[in-house]
């Protein structure tokens, strides 16, 4: 016989499977909450308005792991002849690196481009 959850329930499952897993998806945890609760009956939806707002504090977990990225900017890459108007930039803390304008850019110009590396179809 199913059983519904109660939110004092739901949550403190949600957060053991995201601090296990943090990069789970809603879709994956609720198959995760399902495998170790066979008994409750939850919706995605339901899930999803129940952790709606909730943060899970990874970050120790990620350092433990060894999760959190090194980060530099590559010294061998030329932006400023790719892309004159803009320079890289290193961000402290978890922002990571990213362009900075060197000058006034007009709104719909390209100031980067870059092929991808994977191509699929529309789904």
């Amino acid at each position: 016989m199913s059983t519904v959850p109660t939110d004092d329930e739901l949550l403190p499952a949600y957060r053991r499977i995201k601090e296990r897993d943090p990069s789970l998806g809603l879709a994956k945890v609720l198959a995760q909450l399902k495998l170790a609760n066979p008994e409750w009956a939850v919706s995605e939806k339901r899930l999803r308005k129940v952790v709606a707002g909730v943060q899970v504090d990874h970050s120790s977990a990620a350092d433990e792991a060894g999760l959190v990225a090194d980060t530099g900017l590559d010294p061998t890459i030329d932006i400023a002849n790719i892309a004159p108007k803009v320079k890289a930039r290193l961000f402290g803390g978890e922002k990571g690196k990213g362009l900075v304008a060197r000058e006034k850019i007009q709104q719909g110009e390209v100031v980067w481009q870059e092929d991808p590396w994977i191509v699929t179809a529309d789904s």
